[in-house]
């Protein structure tokens, strides 16, 4: 159904974090509020408790990318530029190339492994998880 929500074990209700919750269908921009974006198929979710990022990969509609929502509330890319591919090992990760994202891990030290399952690759991008 397009949306990610989180549960709140302190007084067991649903939250929406990132959600269509005022209409419209808005995809994503950089900077966009995340619940005024309708994400496109969101998979798999990390969140790091030392940075407050939430992750997610967006793979839909042709896009394949991994987006965050920063400690201010605005998604963010993380990586990937949308477009399908395989480039970018080396530089910088928000201008990789990305085939069908299926999930994303970070560790304690701020690395990022992304599981490129078009690519048969896991990617990681190093420190990139902290702030």
């Amino acid at each position: 159904n397009d949306r990610i929500m989180r549960l709140s074990f302190a007084d067991l209700k649903v939250y929406f974090v990132v959600a269509d919750t005022v209409g419209g269908g808005a995809r994503f921009s950089e900077g966009i509020d995340p619940l005024a974006m309708a994400p496109s198929r969101p998979r798999v979710v990390d969140y790091n408790p030392i940075t407050g990022k939430i992750f997610f990969v967006e793979a839909g509609l042709n896009k394949s990318r991994v987006l965050h929502v920063d400690a201010l509330g605005k998604v963010r890319v993380f990586a990937g530029m949308g477009t399908l591919g395989f480039s970018g090992d080396g530089g910088p990760a928000v201008l990789a190339e990305l085939s069908d994202p299926r999930a994303i891990t970070v560790d304690s030290r701020g690395n990022a492994y992304i599981a490129d399952y078009g690519n048969h690759a896991v990617r990681m991008v190093v420190g990139g998880a902290l702030p």
